[in-house]
C-alpha cells in the first residue's frame, strides 16, 4: 500500500515538472535520486518523500551526488494538498505550490 501511495506522489510531482516545461528521467531503484531534471542547462536532482523525512545517510548521498556533479538537490515533500520544495544544500524552502488535478 506504501508503496502505492509513494509511486503516485512521484508521479504527481513528476507532473508538476514536466507542466513547467522540464524534461524528466526517472532515477534508478535504491539510487538516492527519485526524478533528474532538466530545463535550459539546469539539472535537478529530486527526492520525493510524502513526510519530508530524508534519513541522514539518503541526505548525505543526495547532496554529494549533487555536489560531484554541480547540481542542485531538491526534496519534495507534501504538507496538505501542496507540494513544498527545499532546496538542500541551504534547507530553504522555495516555494509551495497547490497542485491541481
Amino acid at each position: 500500500m506504501a508503496y502505492n501511495r509513494d509511486r503516485h506522489f512521484k508521479s504527481r510531482v513528476k507532473k508538476f515538472f514536466q507542466r513547467q516545461g522540464w524534461l524528466i528521467w526517472g532515477a534508478l531503484p535504491n539510487s538516492p535520486v527519485d526524478l533528474v531534471c532538466f530545463r535550459d542547462g539546469e539539472v535537478r536532482l529530486v527526492q520525493c518523500k510524502i513526510d519530508g523525512y530524508l534519513s541522514p545517510n539518503e541526505r548525505e548521498q543526495l547532496l554529494e551526488l549533487a555536489a560531484q556533479n554541480g547540481f542542485c538537490a531538491y526534496l519534495v515533500k507534501r504538507e496538505r494538498k501542496k507540494l513544498i520544495f527545499v532546496e538542500l544544500t541551504n534547507s530553504k524552502s522555495l516555494q509551495s505550490v497547490l497542485w491541481t488535478e
